[in-house]
Order: structure tokens, then sequence, then C-alpha cells
């Protein structure tokens, strides 16, 4: 990952807002970055994953970890019985997933409480939403929901020293050259206004390429 180095770090205190098209890569992305964050800074970090199982996004994490596949592929050697208990200990030890156990919908207020939990007990230093549209929001437009959401979240990430990463999917209408930026999130232009940094994860055939499109500080990252 060295060569993203120089276009988009972390910082505590920040919000990073990752779009893209389906199947893109935008959670593997998230993944490998904490992963390597976890296992070089020591990090600890909250997910509320609504497209995958806490097993199955336990096994992509523990590929991460060791740099084998979980289960049989095609052939790939697979990670040992040893490597495979060392990365569940590794990930006890440094990920914890949000669920909502009484099946009522998420909101960003009752991730927010869970994480501060986290960050108790834990001292969870990252926290991941993906992807954004499966959250109950109130208001009287999606634009001034997805506003305040925002607010909220980035609020409780300079409250408490904490990175977010949030996965928002590009509305129907993308640029000519098929790349969604920030502008192309469905729902509202705060996704633009209030990020920190901003990536698009964008495929073109077998090459997966990473677009950086908005970082505040020019320390931190550079369009």
């Amino acid at each position: 990952m060295t060569t993203l180095d120089t276009l988009y770090t972390i910082l505590p205190g920040q919000l990073s807002v990752v779009t893209g098209l389906p199947g893109s890569g935008k959670s593997e992305l998230i993944d490998q970055i904490c992963v390597n964050i976890a296992m070089q800074k020591g990090w600890r970090f909250a997910i509320a994953s609504f497209e995958n199982p806490p097993h199955m996004h336990i096994a992509k994490l523990a590929e991460k970890v060791v740099g084998k596949p979980f289960f049989d592929n095609d052939g790939e050697e697979k990670m040992t019985v040893d490597e495979r208990d060392y990365a569940l200990a590794f990930l006890n030890q440094h990920f914890v997933f949000l669920q909502s156990h009484d099946g009522a919908p998420s909101t960003v207020q009752s991730i927010i409480d869970r994480t501060k939990q986290a960050v108790m007990r834990m001292g969870v230093r990252g926290l991941i939403i993906d992807p954004y549209n499966y959250l109950e929001m109130t208001g009287d437009s999606e634009h001034q929901a997805i506003s305040k959401m925002l607010t909220d979240i980035v609020l409780f990430c300079k409250s408490h020293e904490l990175h977010a990463f949030f996965v928002a999917h590009p509305a129907k209408s993308i640029p000519d050259d098929g790349i969604p930026k920030g502008q192309h999130i469905s729902g509202s232009a705060a996704w633009f206004a209030k990020a920190d940094m901003g990536v698009t994860v964008h495929r073109r055939g077998d090459d997966t390429q990473v677009h950086v499109w908005k970082s505040r500080f020019k320390w931190v990252g550079k369009i």
C-alpha cells in the first residue's frame, strides 16, 4: 500500500468518505488499510458492516492478516490452522463488530453509542460504516438528514480522536469518464463538503485505481 502513502494518510479526528461503482473494491481497500494500521500502529477498529455477516467479514480480514485464502480457492495454498488461529486472535484484539442484536434498524446515534463503549472498553481508534444507506435517517429532506448524520459523525470523531471511514454509493448519473467522485454521491452535496478525505476506488478491467478527490489538509494527502 506504499503507493498510496503520498496521496492518502489516516489521521485521528477525521472523516474519510469512500465511493465507487458496485464491485469496485471499496470495502476491500478499507479493510486492507485498517489491517495494515492495526499491524503497524496497534490501532483498534469498530466495524458497522451491513452487507457482510461478521463471520464472513472476519474470514476476509484474516486473509489480509496472513496473505493466504481462508477457504480453498482454485488450488491456492490455504492458510494453515496455526495461521488461522493467529489471525483470529489478532482480529479479536483489534476489531469489534457493532451488531444490532434486537433486529432494530441502525441509526447514526446507535452506532455512536456502541462505538463509545468500544472506545472505553478497547481503546478503539477507527470506525467503519459500510455502507451508509442501511442507516435509518430522519429529517425534512434527504439532504438535511445526510448533512446532520455527517455532522454528528465528524463531531464524534473530533471529540474522541477517531478516524471514521464512511462508504457511500454514487448516484445513477456519473461523469463521462465513468469515475464517480464526491459530488456524484447519492443524496447530498454534504458528502463532499464534510469529508476530510475523499476517495474513489475504480476498476478498469483487472486494473484497480484509487482516486483522491478531496484532502482538506495538504500535509495529509493530495488530489
